[in-house]
């Protein structure tokens, strides 16, 4: 039997399937796992339930959706190591969540996940979280998680992938907060990490050493848009913390923050632009602060800056760096301030 064969009887399987069973077996998983008595035991891996083993892998995609009518949240967990999801013509893991409550996938087993987009994840209820230690791959998004829930996105990962067309993680947030935490390399085609919450909390991104956070060429926005790390905040404060080297087609990094906190970006290696600026970050909220001890450099656009600053809050501008550089009929650092304090503290070389 060939893939779309497989697709087609597992879903006339599960549309065989009462409803009402298969949210009893969402449910009594959900409970097991919020007592504390989850185990192999208690429940066998079938692909269908919440529970994901080795045995799962192959070409078809998993789908796991809560309606809400009978429990509030969805929690799906793999179980053992091996698993891989490959499929080129679907989203590889699907998570909807109807419910009241949370949406929680949980995998500490390094899984492989690929498909046209490698995890879509969509909550309705309260906290949205994803902990993937594995590597995730779309065509289009790596992860695509949107949250319209009352509660925090949260997106712990190792390797993410996007396509061509798409983002490394493309994160939105309506709730509260929205965290994103990087462990290995992120790339996409559009930007490496596009994150915009328009909750009322904080948006807080963070790449660790070794990261690599890469907006390619070829993705639709071309040289206007397309960043290593775009993030733009409505809540409140805005802070990215970098130890990993961040490139970018058009910028490096593009923050904007138009809550009423702090915008913060910290970068302890290499910010680096094919186009524009390396860093461009624009505050209406309070503070704008910048501290970067690697290289931060523009790309080929000669009026280029390599860090491009606008803070248009109540609160100071201040920025520290290593070594600058911007484009040869550009800015080594440009920096506007309609609020209090601008200070700028160069240890290195600022050329432009």
């Amino acid at each position: 039997m060939n893939r779309n064969n497989l697709s087609k009887a597992r879903s006339q399987k599960m549309a065989s399937q009462p409803v009402f069973q298969r949210l009893a077996l969402h449910s009594a998983i959900a409970l097991a796992m919020i007592g504390g008595s989850y185990g192999r035991s208690a429940y066998a891996a079938d692909c269908v339930s919440a529970i994901i083993a080795a045995d799962c892998s192959g070409g078809l995609p998993l789908d796991f959706v809560n309606d809400g009518l009978v429990i509030e949240e969805l929690a799906v967990t793999v179980v053992d190591a091996g698993l891989e999801l490959n499929t080129t013509d679907a989203v590889a893991l699907t998570l909807s969540n109807l419910g009241s409550g949370g949406l929680i996938f949980t995998d500490a087993f390094g899984s492989t996940i690929i498909g046209t987009t490698g995890i879509y994840a969509y909550n309705s209820g309260t906290d949205l979280t994803i902990d993937a230690t594995g590597s995730v791959t779309g065509g289009a998004d790596g992860i695509k998680a949107n949250n319209d829930g009352a509660g925090v996105l949260s997106i712990t990962v190792a390797n993410v992938n996007g396509g061509a067309d798409g983002d490394g993680i493309h994160a939105y947030n309506s709730g509260t907060d929205l965290i994103i935490d990087a462990t290995g390399s992120v790339t996409g085609g559009d930007d490496g990490i596009h994150a915009k919450n328009y909750g009322a909390g904080d948006l807080i991104i963070t790449t660790h050493v070794g990261a690599v956070s890469q907006g390619l060429s070829s993705g639709p926005w071309g040289t206007l848009m397309s960043a290593g790390i775009y993030a733009v905040n409505h809540g409140a404060n805005l802070t990215i913390m970098s130890s990993g080297d961040v490139a970018g087609y058009g910028y490096g990094i593009s923050a904007d923050n138009t809550g009423d906190g702090v915008l913060t970006i910290t970068s302890g290696a290499e910010v680096v632009s094919t186009n524009y600026a390396g860093i461009k970050a624009t505050n209406n909220g309070s503070d704008l602060i910048i501290n970067t001890t690697g290289t931060v450099s523009s790309g080929s656009v000669s009026t280029s800056a390599g860090i491009y600053t606008q803070n248009h809050g109540e609160g100071m501008l201040q920025i520290t760096v290593a070594d600058v550089s911007g484009g040869s009929a550009g800015f080594g650092i440009y920096a506007n301030n309609s609020g209090t304090d601008l200070t700028i503290d160069a240890t290195g070389a600022v050329t432009g």
